[in-house]
């Protein structure tokens, strides 16, 4: 899946026109705006559980792990 993320992000900043430093910019951003987005599903998929799930504990970790280190998930996750 990594390659088609590559691609797809190279694709996109070239057709937006983006210096390396903006791409980079907005690639951070990007994945601090995916981080809350998946903050936001857990919150809404536990609303009437009695407790929460594994897999919403994961996805918090994981969005925590976006938040406090963009570029080790850019770099291990997207493989950017």
């Amino acid at each position: 899946m990594q390659p088609s993320i590559r691609q797809f992000w190279e694709v996109y900043a070239q057709r937006m026109r983006w210096s390396a430093e903006e791409t980079r910019q907005n690639l951070q951003k990007t994945v601090g705006y995916c981080a809350l987005k998946l903050i936001h599903t857990c919150y809404e998929s536990i609303q009437q559980a009695p407790a929460m799930p594994p897999h919403s504990a994961r996805l918090l970790q994981l969005s925590l792990n976006m938040l406090r280190s963009p570029y080790e998930v850019i770099r291990q996750v997207l493989g950017l």
